[in-house]
Parts: C-alpha cells; sequence; structure tokens
C-alpha cells in the first residue's frame, strides 16, 4: 500500500464522477482548504463517518543538545491529532 497523493485521489474522483479534471481538482483543493480554515479557527472538525481532526498543544519541556551540552528550553506547540470514526476503524480491522 503506497502513499495517496493529491493527483491520484483528483483521478479517483473524476474515474466515479466523469466530472471534468480541472473542476474536480478545484473542488478537492477548496474541500481541503476549507478543513485546514475550520480547525485553525474552530480547534476541530469532526467528519461524517470519517473522523476528528483536533488540535493538540503538547507541554513545554527541556531538551539537551548533547554536542554542546547546553540545555534549552522547548516552547508549547500546536499539533493536529486524528481520531478515525468507528466505521473507519471497522473497514481497517475488517482488510477492506
Amino acid at each position: 500500500m503506497g502513499i495517496m497523493k493529491y493527483k491520484i485521489l483528483v483521478d479517483k474522483v473524476v474515474e466515479k464522477t466523469q466530472y471534468d479534471p480541472e473542476k474536480v481538482s478545484e473542488i478537492v483543493q477548496l474541500a481541503l482548504y476549507g478543513i485546514i480554515d475550520i480547525i485553525t479557527t474552530e480547534g476541530q472538525i469532526e467528519l461524517s463517518n470519517f473522523g476528528e481532526f483536533k488540535i493538540v498543544t503538547s507541554k513545554a519541556r527541556k531538551k539537551y543538545n548533547l554536542q554542546t551540552c547546553e540545555t534549552y528550553a522547548m516552547p508549547n506547540k500546536q499539533k493536529v491529532r486524528f481520531k478515525p470514526s468507528k466505521i473507519m476503524k471497522e473497514r481497517l480491522n475488517r482488510g477492506e
């Protein structure tokens, strides 16, 4: 199983819908930008039958540089965490 690239995703949608590839590419890109906008403004988005994207903040911590023997502080960091839906988990575990 390889990595799903943007072009392959667009090609699969074009194959199923028979729509113009340029329009499909534009729609997919707008949907992805919309998801990013909602995550950054609201902090999370839940997509039915797919899963939930949520911003989580990691704790600040101290790091140690082995080459210089210095300790420095790492600030809080925001990351996006994905939690798959029940339907997705079931399909993954069935091997579909």
